[in-house]
């Protein structure tokens, strides 16, 4: 499948208070045609960067420093039809209470579980769907097509 048909020109909002993961889950969006990455390790930081520019995904790491959680975030932008994608050090069944099943990923972040739980999480979101199924389809009948 061609990465860039869901991807491509997508911007996403990453927050994730530790450099070294940041910098790997943005060559992994790299690697899924996403190239429009703004990057947060606080939750100041991310309601700046939503001040600025409207996202079409955010990636939250659930737990930051100074006892910050995104979880609220996540629910605020789930709100406004934007799909969310918390991940965390911690495994998923000791995150389920917070996430309320939301998509969600224990670290480290693999590109394939990445590009899955991003999918679900845009199929999910009730103003990208049709969009998106759209979109799939005519990737399918330029295949057979061509």
């Amino acid at each position: 499948m061609n990465d860039d048909i869901f991807f491509g020109g997508k911007t996403v909002l990453l927050v994730e208070d530790e450099a070294f993961a940041a910098k790997r889950i943005s060559k992994q969006l790299m690697a899924l045609g996403i190239h429009d990455v703004l990057f947060a390790a606080s939750l100041e930081e991310a309601r700046e960067n939503l001040d600025a520019e409207a996202i079409d995904i955010a990636l939250l790491d659930v737990n930051l420093r100074k006892g910050e959680t995104t979880i609220e975030l996540g629910w605020s932008l789930s709100a406004e039809n934007v799909p969310v994608v918390f991940f965390s050090g911690f495994n998923a069944q000791e995150m389920a209470h917070a996430t309320r099943g939301y998509e969600f990923m224990e670290k480290p972040v693999s590109l394939p579980r990445l590009k899955a739980a991003m999918l679900r999480a845009m199929l999910r979101a009730p103003s990208l769907a049709p969009t998106m199924a759209r979109t799939k389809m005519a990737g399918q009948e330029a295949r057979q097509s061509g």
